[in-house]
Order: C-alpha cells, then structure tokens, then sequence
C-alpha cells in the first residue's frame, strides 16, 4: 500500500535564514515592506527594550482572495512573494521571507515575541502576536489574531511592528544608529531619487536624507550595454553609472555614501574590485590592444577606494533563471554567480571602471605635478618668508607653459575607449565650471566683507587690501579678508636621483645658480605622496630646501648645525604650514 509523506518546516529555517542579513539590513528589509504596501512614510523608533516600525501603508487584508487567501495569510508564507497592496507600492522582493525574518533577527532568540497592528483600507483593524515559544517544526505554531476597535494608528491606514523582547546584543551593545542610517541611505537612496513619489524614513524623529548630491569630481553620467544569453536567446542588458571621486579626506567625510553601490532599484551590495582573474583578463585585452605587455595598475585600485556612487541595472532584479529567481541572492545583498546575467554584468563594469579610472588618470597626469608643484611652491614662499636668505638665491615663480600632448591625444594612445573619453572630457569641463563658480562667488563675498567694513566711503580701503589679480585670501589682524602674493622663492627642482640613490633625500646644485634637488624617488617622498600625507609631503620638502641652504651657507656644517635650523623652522613656521591652504 502507498503512503504520503508529509513535509513540513523546520523551526530552525528562520535561524538560517536569519545568519544571511545583520540587524541594519533587517530594517531596509522592514521598510522595503512598507514601500511595498504604498506607505509614503515610515517612522522607526528604537528604544532600550523594544523596536517600533510606524507606516500609512495600505495594511493587511482580512478577507479572502480568488485563492482563498487574506493578507495575514499570504504573510507567513515562507517562500512565496505576494503583491499584497494590488499594485499600490513597487514589487520589491521574490522570496516571500524579509519582513518576517527581520522580525526574527531583531527578536530574543529564546523568547521571541512581535506583533502586527494593522488599519486597512475597509477601515478594520487587526492585531497579530508572533510567540512561538519552543517549537521543532514551524507548522507547530499559529500566531493569534484579533479584530480590534481601539488602534495606535492615526492615519487614514498603516501598520505597527513591534518587537517586544530584543535580541541579547543589541540589549547589551544598544543601537548602531550610525550604520543603520547608512545602510538606509544606501538601500533606498537611488529608488527614492529616481521615483516619482514622496517617501520619508524618519529615525528616532530625525527624517533621513536620500536626495543628496554627491561631492567631488562628478562624472558624466554614463549609459552602458552587456549580452547575456537567457532562454536559448541572446539579450541586452542596460547599465546607468553615475560616480563622483572623492578629492581629499574631507568630501570622504561628508559624503553619504561610503562605496560604489550596485542597484536594482534598491541596493543589492557595494562593488568591490577583487575579482582577480576578470582584471587580468581586462589586461590582457588591453595588452593586445596595444601590443606590449600592460599590468593591473596599483593607481587604478588606489582611485577605486575614493570612488562612490550608484551602478543601476534594472536586468538584476527582472530577469528571472531557470530556477525563477533573480540575480540578486537569497539575501538580497549579493549576487549570484550562477545567474545568467552576472557574468556578463561584472565584466562590463569591470571594463568600464578600469577604463574610466584609467583614463582619469592620464587626463590629470599634467594636473598632478601641478598639484604638487602649487604644495612645493607655497612651502618655499613660506620658508623664503620666515627665513632670511641671501636675496641672490631668490628666483620668479612662474606659469611653466611647456607644449605637453593633450589628454584626448594620451587616452587614445593607451586604447582608452571613444565613448570613455568623451565622458571624461566632458566631466572635466563641467568639474572646472563648477570650480571657476566657486572662486567667483568667493571672489564676491571678499568684496561684499569690504564694501561693507568701508561702505561709508570705499574709496578709502587701504591699498594693501585691494584684490590682486592673483594670490591667496587670508585675513588681516582687523579680521577682513584680503589678498597677499609672494612669486619669489628659492629654486628647486623634484625630479628622480636615479636607480640606487631611493635613500638620498635631496641635494643643491654646486656649480651656476642655486638650486635645490628634491628626490621625487625617495622612499620618503614616494610614501608620503601616494598616501596623501599633503603636511607630512610639505614638512618633507620643507626640510629638504632647510638642509640644502644651510650646507650652502656653511659648506662645513654638522648634523648639530642642520638640526638647529630645522628646529628653528618648526618652532617659528609649523603652525603656519600646519594652518596654511597648500593647494591656493
């Protein structure tokens, strides 16, 4: 005789399940659910003891479905998704598991305990309770549910979740509002930008912000296509960029994002370069493109940490394998490697990031040894300043106008791609624009904070006060900003002393006009550039010039000597280069 098997769910499945998300990704999966129930807001409220998520969704359902199904029903489904608002919010998710998983992350473990207040749009209002004490399989357990007439829900509709008794670590350790604000931001911030709706998330009262710009050197936004096979035929896939790189520590620090972020209309994970094997094979193709040998840049990755931005492909989410999945993984901050379209998605942006990168990289070569040419020459203003030097060793610092090949001219050489340049050309203009703005409108208040301190009569502002054409602003002993420049300066030059020479730090010319050689390949130099240590780099060359002037001064000084007039510098100019803008 035949029997059936009957198959049930193990308690321990929302353990598992569980393990794949942290306590920040429980509350983009909570509030994931309240945008799918159409809610224009969501409020979190942690406390001490309990969390409470506050929506005006469209709340659950009580009566049945074609199916037989209410809304509470279709919730604890494991596994299968439900439009559960009849298309009133976006369809977010495939597995049927976040909120109620989320629900469990957030709970005690031993003695979990969470319930659903509900107001739907029939104007009835239900409350569920989850405490499914010890149990082997989830079948075991029913929660309860109750019709209610007094409801904590003002508006017109809504849902409360309440977890009643939290998980033992965030009892002992509390709440990391940091990291739960940024993995919001994050996760919702290109849908919330991009969408047509008004969406709040508010906190513990503060309403996070998501339409933001990023600071730095924005790129041009950048649209991409990659083929990938699914179901016997060839298809197109479409990729958005848009990226920004971060200039200095500071736009690291106000930047709300922390990380290249790869979307489908929520976050999916941030994009890390570490697939070694597909930079090679990038590598390789450029080095047959170019007929010599080209290895993986160190400058490329170093970029890449300073890169942030959304990567959008709407192909992750809607193409759905054999398996009826997507390619985002069972936790949705992944993504497949088995999925049809991964392969193909990572290898053009892989491509387009190297190239991108790359690219930048030659267009700012010129503006680089600008760069530190502006930091050596303010540190030898200075010293010429603060130091009394034979006014024969003092030389104009001028504009070197040197005919270099154009930055168009270096990309193409290095088989950067014609749309890659394009885009990089374009970001480059708009970049300056914005900068030249800048100093117009700094330019202005300058002349607005005089006007105003001479505006009886504004002839009589003193004349070292009046713009130059160039300089720096600082501020006088009255507190009015003015304009000061000084082009004189010791000679020096930084350039490389050559192979076996990395630790001589610098030396002066002997013979013709003072000079002094500043080693571009000493270890010192080289560490302190690519780390972007601008102080230390500036000290660096500060006390390279000191050194050589005071061996040409006295041709016979010692180590006592040298150290003497390195800190006679620091104890006279060190706040002063400690406080002074480098790079103006």
């Amino acid at each position: 005789m035949e029997e059936s098997i009957k198959i049930k769910t193990g308690a321990r499945i929302s353990n598992i399940l569980q393990s794949t998300v942290t306590y920040e990704q429980a509350f983009t999966e909570l509030v994931k659910n309240s945008m799918q129930s159409g809610a224009s807001f969501v409020d979190i409220q942690l406390n001490a003891d309990t969390a409470i998520i506050t929506d005006d969704g469209i709340g659950f359902d009580h009566e049945t479905d074609a199916n037989g199904m209410t809304g509470f029903d279709k919730y604890f489904v494991f596994g299968n998704s439900y439009d559960m608002s009849n298309g009133a919010g976006p369809t977010l998710g495939h597995m049927g598991i976040g909120g109620k998983v989320s629900n469990d992350k957030l709970s005690d473990s031993d003695n979990t305990l969470w319930t659903i207040e509900t107001k739907n749009s029939k104007q009835k209002s239900f409350l569920v309770t989850y405490q499914p004490g010890k149990t082997e399989f989830l079948d075991d357990y029913a929660p309860s549910i109750s019709e209610i007439t007094d409801t904590n829900i003002t508006t017109e509709h809504g849902t409360i979740v309440t977890i009643h008794n939290l998980d033992k670590p965030i009892l002992k350790n509390g709440w990391n509002f940091k990291k739960i604000k940024q993995e919001l931001q994050d996760f919702f911030g290109h849908l919330v930008r991009s969408g047509n709706n008004e969406f709040n998330v508010k906190l513990n009262g503060e309403s996070l912000e998501f339409d933001y710009t990023l600071p730095g050197y924005l790129f041009s936004e950048m649209n991409k296509e990659f083929t990938f096979e699914h179901e016997n035929t060839n298809k197109i896939g479409n990729v958005k960029f848009n990226l920004s790189l971060m200039q200095n520590e500071y736009e690291i620090g106000i930047c709300p994002l922390d990380s290249v972020i790869i979307v489908s209309d929520v976050k999916i994970c941030s994009l890390s370069l570490n697939n070694e094997e597909l930079i090679k094979k990038i590598y390789e193709e450029i080095s047959e493109e170019l007929g010599k040998n080209v290895v993986p840049q160190k400058s490329v990755r170093n970029l890449f940490r300073k890169l942030r931005g959304f990567i959008v492909c709407n192909e992750l989410s809607e193409i759905l394998d054999h398996t009826g999945m997507p390619a985002k993984d069972l936790s949705h901050h992944a993504l497949r490697e088995d999925h049809p379209v991964t392969k193909p998605f990572y290898n053009l942006v892989y491509k387009t990031i190297i190239d991108l990168l790359r690219g930048y990289l030659l267009l700012n070569v010129r503006q680089d040894k600008n760069r530190l040419g502006t930091l050596a020459n303010n540190v030898v203003k200075l010293i010429t300043e603060e130091i009394d030097i034979d006014s024969n060793l003092l030389v104009d610092f001028g504009i070197k106008t040197d005919e270099v090949e154009t930055a168009e001219a270096r990309m193409k050489k290095v088989k950067v791609a014609e749309d890659i340049i394009g885009d990089l050309i374009k970001a480059e203009i708009d970049n300056k624009t914005k900068n030249v703005r800048r100093r117009r409108r700094k330019i202005r208040s300058l002349r607005k904070s005089l006007l105003e301190k001479y505006k009886e009569d504004p002839n009589q502002i003193p004349s070292n006060l009046k713009e130059t054409d160039n300089g720096i602003l600082t501020e006088d002993e009255d507190g009015v900003e003015r304009k000061i420049h000084n082009t004189r300066g010791v000679k020096y030059d930084i350039r490389p002393f050559g192979a076996g020479k990395e630790k001589i730090m610098s030396s002066f010319e002997t013979e013709g006009n003072f000079c002094v050689y500043i080693n571009s390949e000493n270890y010192k130099f080289i560490a302190l550039d690519e780390s972007e240590d601008n102080l230390g780099l500036a000290l660096h060359i500060a006390e390279s010039v000191i050194r050589e002037l005071t061996k040409y001064k006295n041709p016979s000084a010692d180590k006592v000597e040298i150290d003497a007039s390195l800190s006679d510098f620091y104890k006279s100019s060190y706040n002063k280069l400690k406080s002074k803008n480098l790079f103006e």
